[in-house]
């Protein structure tokens, strides 16, 4: 059940390769109102394989309307400027992984099934397709953004045959691990290896997204001047610390702190990736983040591995290799000046 959404979102990067000939507005509003029938059947579905094939259709529709979204914020900001909305759209999201639980636990407070909470989902998502059809997206014009490079727009060959394609989709698989695996392997060490208890440490992992929200809203007030490869940079190394840190250190605070770095770091990781991946080839943005969308997509085995090393060490040592995990990241990055680029995007438009 967990794979379906995954195989859902393989399927969908077709629908974000398609950003760049299609209108970013009609594929953004499919995809949402796909996602809304995905939620109405989770609400309805009478067994497993409904509830599956609920999954792999959300997988699909949720890729189309949130890459055909950002790859239309070419058509409405500057290179500089896109990193502003990239920052408020992930702060959205961010709050969206909050509301989410606590929807559910009123839900749940008020003596209704997880179904309700589907079934107002998907009413919620067939309000947003109807909104999204009607936003003011221009259609694509290949080749016509703010990217810091002379690419021309071509096939998708081009782009398979780009190496700083490849490096960002290297960069962006080595960090999902620090997405929702680490926060789910920082609640099982704080309690089997630290002896914390449960709630306590849910709440220190919940406290740990404040470190991306910092990022985000930082990023979001104002055009960050540093390059992508420099934010990387930074971010890679405070995930590095932090990493070190929630490994080895024995005080809640001091570990809250540092989950807090490791969540800012990724968040800073992520708004490069996101930006540079967008204005790295003109015209060509939606096939350029399919590519490193699918590269990104085997990262999501990477936890597997971290578990086994959990099984057959300790819960510990797995928290070890996510420091290796961003040292990796760190001197991929280091050495990946023409992926990432060194120049600072434009003056704000």
């Amino acid at each position: 059940m967990l794979i379906a959404p995954g195989v859902g979102s393989l399927l969908g990067i077709g629908l974000t390769a398609a950003a760049d000939r299609w209108s970013r507005r009609g594929i953004a509003a499919f995809g949402a109102g796909t996602f809304a029938l995905a939620f109405a059947m989770f609400a309805w579905a009478p067994n497993g394989v409904m509830i599956t094939a609920a999954a792999v259709l959300a997988g699909f529709g949720a890729t189309g309307m949130v890459d055909a979204v950002e790859v239309g914020l070419l058509d409405v900001a500057t290179s500089d400027r896109l990193r502003v909305w990239l920052a408020r759209q992930n702060i959205a999201g961010v709050a969206g992984d909050l509301v989410a639980p606590a929807v559910l636990a009123a839900l749940a407070f008020a003596g209704l099934g997880w179904r309700v909470a589907f079934a107002i989902g998907a009413v919620g998502l067939a309000a947003y397709a109807v909104l999204l059809a009607t936003a003011p997206l221009p259609p694509p014009e290949p080749g016509d953004d703010d990217s810091d490079d002379d690419q021309g727009s071509g096939s998708i060959w081009d782009v398979l045959g780009d190496p700083r394609v490849w490096v960002i989709g290297l960069l962006s698989l080595l960090a999902v691990p620090f997405d929702e695996p680490f926060v789910g392997f920082l609640i099982a060490h704080l309690g089997q290896t630290r002896g914390v208890a449960a709630g306590t440490a849910t709440t220190i992992a919940a406290i740990s997204v404040c470190g991306g929200l910092l990022v985000h809203g930082l990023a979001a007030r104002r055009p960050l001047r540093a390059s992508n490869r420099v934010l990387f940079m930074i971010g890679a190394a405070a995930m590095l610390a932090g990493s070190v840190v929630v490994t080895a250190a024995t005080t809640l605070p001091v570990i809250a702190l540092a989950a807090c770095a490791v969540s800012g770091g990724l968040d800073l990781c992520w708004l490069a990736i996101q930006h540079r991946g967008l204005t790295l080839r003109p015209g060509q943005a939606g096939q350029t983040k399919a590519v490193i969308s699918t590269v990104e997509n085997v990262g999501f085995g990477l936890p597997l591995a971290i578990g086994a090393v959990a099984d057959t060490a300790t819960l510990t040592a797995a928290m070890a290799t996510f420091a290796l995990l961003a040292a990796l990241l760190l001197g991929v990055a280091a050495s990946a000046e023409r992926a990432l680029g060194s120049s600072t995007p434009g003056p704000p438009g």
